[in-house]
């Protein structure tokens, strides 16, 4: 039971994790864009 909430809690933290770069890579992404017209 504790292993499968330790994992859980790894899982949530790396999709956290993986949320705030896609959305930092898509931020840049979108500045990068507008800043060519």
């Amino acid at each position: 039971m504790k292993t499968g909430t330790h994992l859980h809690a790894k899982i949530s933290q790396y999709c956290t994790l993986i949320a705030q770069i896609s959305f930092h890579f898509i931020h840049s992404t979108v500045v990068h864009l507008y800043a060519q017209f």
